[in-house]
């Protein structure tokens, strides 16, 4: 598997990203009861003209997992993780999440995750996050915002 920057901008890769954003934010969805996450009501074109970085775990030419990020002042803030649900619990969000933690060690990595989220929450605790804030952003629907402080 490797892990490489990914162009979000071409129309094919837009594809590709939003085919897997649905199948594995449908999931997320289900784990906090909460069909109105932002990333289900994206588009393949909101994907094409995003600011955004975008690295991939490509394996075979297959796409299992994207991370997209956003730096301003020494801080990354996580816009997206996401691994093809046929792949869960095979290291691919952990592969994606270091590499990003290794390529700035100096800044603060910020991503917020739904609370009920279980299997995420622990992702992010096992690679040093912790939780900084808590909104409820619809009845019964808590979102955890996590940190991550530089490691040099």
């Amino acid at each position: 598997m490797d892990i490489c920057f990914i162009q979000h901008t071409h129309s094919e890769t837009a594809s590709r990203i939003f085919d897997l954003q649905l199948r594995s934010y449908k999931i997320e969805a289900d784990l906090i009861d909460f069909e109105g996450l932002p990333p289900l009501q994206d588009s393949k074109e909101a994907i094409m003209k995003s600011n955004e970085v975008f690295i991939g775990c490509v394996y075979d030419q297959q796409l299992l997992g994207v991370l997209s990020y956003e730096e301003t002042n020494y801080k990354i803030y996580i816009n997206r993780l996401m691994v093809d649900p046929d792949h869960f619990r095979k290291g691919i969000g952990q592969r994606m999440l270091s590499y990003l933690i290794d390529a700035y060690p100096e800044d603060t990595i910020i991503v917020q995750t739904g609370a009920k989220n279980k299997p995420a929450v622990e992702l992010y605790k096992k690679h040093g996050f912790q939780p900084t804030d808590e909104v409820e952003v619809a009845p019964g629907v808590t979102i955890t915002q996590m940190e991550c402080l530089p490691t040099s």
